[in-house]
């Protein structure tokens, strides 16, 4: 990658290939070279890409608003029946 006119070069990476990227920069021959840089290396860490708590509740919360329903009516039925047709309860 070419370095820009304070020496720095920036890359884009397409993919997330880890946690971690190596980087490093070997410049080119003294004798070939303009502007003479040294050699460079760096470990870069990624941060994790979690969503936010407050988008977790809220999603733990719809669930809950989904499946309560679903779950009231299941057990409303065995409750009805007594048990005989979902068999989710002991029978006496």
């Amino acid at each position: 990658a070419a370095v820009n006119a304070s020496g720095i070069a920036v890359l884009e990476l397409e993919e997330r290939p880890s946690l971690v990227v190596d980087g490093q920069y070997v410049p080119r021959d003294w004798w070939r070279a303009e502007q003479l840089y040294s050699s460079a290396s760096d470990r870069a860490k990624i941060p994790a890409n979690y969503p936010e708590f407050q988008k977790l509740v809220e999603f733990v919360l719809v669930t809950l608003l989904w499946f309560l329903p679903a779950a009231l009516a299941v057990y409303g039925f065995d409750y009805v029946t007594g048990g005989a047709a979902l068999g989710l309860r002991d029978q006496q």
